[in-house]
């Protein structure tokens, strides 16, 4: 991911992450009418916003203006969002390359992740993953972040989505913001 500068008044974003890292929630602020980027190949992306109100661009997108509470994903291409209002947002990168090296790792999370890519949208976060985004937003703004906390997350978020989203869990999720 590359540092952007756009100008004397925008602010540098460095999502922290290099080539050699597997996965990563990271968590940001942005002030009303600011811009970030990420300009990448090496990583698929989960958007979870927060807080605010914010504009894409970059994506395939049915949808240009997220508000909060909502999350999207980003299937490894360049992205720009713009800060309609101060928001708040998690964005967990997962390394293409350990995914693909590991296909049995991620095999639960294969047909979310398809199934988010065909419907080009964001989404509305269901209660569950919207306390799972509040309580690990609350952790990375304190600063606890380390590899074991990374770790147990993204795994609590892969059972979160496949008991959101998988056809496997015929449990009535539907209706808290599964796929159609």
């Amino acid at each position: 991911m590359n540092d952007l500068c756009l100008g004397k008044t925008d602010q540098f974003f460095q999502p922290e992450l290099s080539v050699c890292q597997l996965t990563g929630f990271r968590y940001y602020t942005l002030d009303e009418n600011r811009l970030f980027k990420v300009d990448n190949n090496e990583f698929v992306h989960f958007f979870f916003l927060q807080e605010g109100e914010i504009q894409i661009s970059g994506i395939k997108s049915t949808k240009s203006v997220v508000t909060s509470n909502e999350f999207f994903f980003i299937p490894g291409n360049r992205f720009i969002c713009r800060s309609v209002k101060e928001s708040k947002f998690i964005l967990f990168s997962i390394n293409k390359f350990h995914y693909q090296m590991n296909k049995k790792m991620y095999a639960d999370i294969q047909p979310v992740i398809a199934a988010f890519r065909e419907q080009c949208s964001s989404f509305t976060a269901p209660p569950l993953l919207s306390m799972f985004v509040e309580i690990l937003a609350g952790y990375l703004a304190v600063g606890l972040d380390n590899e074991h906390l990374q770790t147990l997350k993204q795994k609590e978020l892969f059972i979160i989505f496949q008991a959101l989203y998988t056809e496997r869990y015929d449990n009535d999720f539907t209706a808290y913001g599964g796929l159609s």
